[in-house]
């Protein structure tokens, strides 16, 4: 009778093991593509700008100073390719310069470089600025309120509103607005 038990409560054991396991989250199985906060723009960069490299980078859904140094170094080959001269502000942004090759602009290096990485400059700067990929509305909307280039009662509907007709809610001297825009949670202050 002892045995009988024994098999029984073994068989009982495997069974519930069983069931609960079918019922898991699947929290410990590590899921595919990236994850974290940036996850659907990682995977939009990755099908609009397929990259072996920027697909290894996004693997752990972040970006490192290491890779990012990597990822600029891709994209500054490609510049030097163009014969034109690029330097980024503190914000990821590009500006060129000089001659180029003949019939390259500026704005055709830029087409053909600035992802030439498969965006993995981009988004180590959208990551950096907002780490939580909050809403971007809100961030620059609450920034406008905070440092007082709005009223308290200005909303994210009226910022959309001034953006719809091309008009900014502050003026265009106003270095305030300019630095919410690009740094609204004033990470790099």
């Amino acid at each position: 009778m002892r045995g009988i038990t024994l098999k029984l409560s073994a068989v009982i054991t495997i069974l519930l093991t069983a069931a609960l396991s079918a019922c898991s989250t699947g929290a410990d199985t590590p899921p595919d593509g990236p994850q974290g906060p940036w996850a659907a723009e990682i995977q939009q960069l990755s099908e609009d700008s397929p990259s072996t490299f920027a697909d290894q980078v996004f693997a752990d859904g972040k970006v490192t100073d290491q890779e990012y140094a990597e990822a600029k170094g891709i994209v500054q080959k490609c510049f030097d390719s163009t014969g034109f001269d690029v330097v980024w502000d503190e914000y990821g942004r590009e500006s060129v310069s000089g001659q180029g090759t003949p019939g390259m602009d500026g704005m055709d290096a830029i087409s053909k470089c600035a992802f030439s990485d498969g965006g993995v400059m981009v988004m180590y700067h959208q990551m950096l600025l907002n780490p939580e990929n909050e809403d971007q509305t809100k961030l620059w909307t609450a920034c406008l309120v905070r440092t007082g280039v709005v009223g308290p009662d200005f909303t994210e509907t009226d910022l959309n509103e001034a953006f719809e007709a091309e008009s900014l809610p502050w003026q265009p001297s106003d270095e305030r607005g300019l630095k919410c825009m690009s740094d609204p949670l004033g990470v790099l202050e």
